[in-house]
């Protein structure tokens, strides 16, 4: 199970980046990285015991990881599991109770701290 969230509204800005040459730097360099520290997070807040899962084997917090996909017009935010049994409790399958740990605070994240930071990283490069 994978959360995609493809952030809009910023096609000219990641067109000024990618026409700077600046877009990979902003990505390797600024975003990449907290995401992977919104990733741990996200395993230390919600995925390790009380109030969120009652952690057996670590798999599931284990397996967390991010992605960026850079279509040269958008950037799409993912993060996701190979873990099978994400979904049963994200969405409260097979009798688990709803716990939208990561889809809620993945979503606020991407839509308030990364848009930020794209923007934020823009100004910062277009005033050199």
């Amino acid at each position: 199970m994978a959360t995609g969230l493809r952030v809009d509204g910023l096609e000219k800005v990641i067109a000024t980046l990618n026409k700077l040459g600046k877009l990979d730097e902003v990505v390797e360099e600024k975003l990449d990285p907290r995401l992977r520290e919104f990733a741990e997070e996200i395993k230390s807040e919600q995925m390790s015991g009380p109030p969120g899962l009652n952690v057996v084997t670590g798999n599931l917090r284990g397996s967390i990881q991010t992605e960026i996909i850079d279509s040269g017009k958008s950037l799409e935010f993912i993060l996701g599991s190979d873990v099978d049994y994400l979904a049963q409790h994200e969405y409260g399958l097979h009798g688990l109770p709803k716990r939208l740990y990561i889809e809620e605070e993945w979503t606020a994240f991407v839509e308030n701290d990364v848009l930020q930071l794209i923007e934020d990283s823009a100004r910062e490069i277009l005033a050199v």
